[in-house]
């Protein structure tokens, strides 16, 4: 189509919000990511094995779901591996895989969907952890990230199509991609700061989307005895 000899051009302009961000913002998420670990469940009751996904919020404490670690037997058998991922050429990477040491401490509140436990060897020192933020302004329309191990796959990260379309005191909905095993992923705003503890997706209604859900690290927080 030509475009007519009258018509104004701008060489650039913003289309909608600004979604620039700085460069250094992608390495930020990158040193974020290697506290996200993979976790390995294969001592449960019907003897299958499933995969979760959690996360450090110290040198020796991981959260993820309730339903995916819901009690201290079954922690005992969890694997919790890190740096779980491929490289530049699609290559996985060695993994560092630790246990769970429950008799130090564990919580864990079906209500909330969250569990915390401490793991033997204090992985953090080496993989970084994500410590508990301060209040946080979340809005609808804001934009957020989930790193995960969907499908137990090696780590991936959700970067498009992230907007927030609910939230209250507890709740945070969000249209980002996750699959089973994205459980206990953290969830982060376009800052990289710790929002929610991502669990699972809502059915769609009528006039009303597919969305999927997490529990404000918010409502966690005031629930958590360390």
């Amino acid at each position: 189509m030509l475009l007519s000899a009258n018509r104004k051009f701008s060489y650039e302009s913003l289309v909608n919000e600004s979604n620039l961000r700085p460069i250094s913002s992608l390495e930020k998420g990158t040193q974020i990511a290697r506290s996200v670990a993979r976790i390995v469940l294969a001592n449960l009751p019907n003897g299958e094995t499933s995969v979760g996904t959690g996360f450090l919020i110290d040198a020796d404490t991981i959260m993820t779901n309730n339903h995916v670690i819901p009690s201290k037997e079954i922690a005992k058998g969890a694997k919790i591996q890190f740096n779980y991922q491929t490289d530049l050429k699609g290559t996985l990477l060695p993994v560092e895989e630790y246990e769970c040491d429950c008799d130090s401490f564990f919580q864990t509140d079906s209500e909330l969907d969250f569990t915390i436990v401490k793991v033997k060897g204090s992985p953090g020192l080496r993989w970084g952890f994500i410590p508990y933020p301060g209040e946080r302004d979340v809005k609808v329309g804001n934009d957020v990230f989930i790193i995960q191990h969907p499908k137990g796959m090696p780590k991936m990260v959700s970067l498009s199509e992230n907007v927030i379309t609910y939230c209250d005191n507890k709740l945070i909905q969000y249209v980002t991609d996750t699959l089973g095993g994205s459980s206990g992923s953290p969830v982060f705003n376009d800052n990289w700061e710790l929002i929610a503890l991502h669990h699972g997706s809502i059915p769609s209604e009528q006039g009303i989307e597919v969305r999927n859900e997490g529990i404000s690290v918010t409502a966690i927080k005031k629930r958590i005895r360390l």
